[in-house]
């Protein structure tokens, strides 16, 4: 069995990339809240907190099959 690649987070002057997690759960619901015309090319889950949760659930478990 393959090891699964560890949770890094990538920090620069003006950008943090880090793995998605149950704690960005405020901050997703309130970056999903606003105007949605600018996700055109993306899917962003609905501004409630069973979709976000939903959201983030479906991409912890895409990571761990990676």
């Amino acid at each position: 069995m393959v090891s699964p690649l560890p949770l890094i987070t990538l920090e620069g002057t003006t950008v943090r990339l880090e793995p998605l997690s149950r704690e960005h759960t405020e901050e997703l619901l309130i970056a999903c809240s606003g105007p949605r015309d600018t996700y055109q090319f993306t899917w962003v889950p609905e501004p409630t907190i069973s979709d976000v949760e939903r959201y983030i659930g479906v991409a912890q478990i895409g990571r761990a099959h990676v």
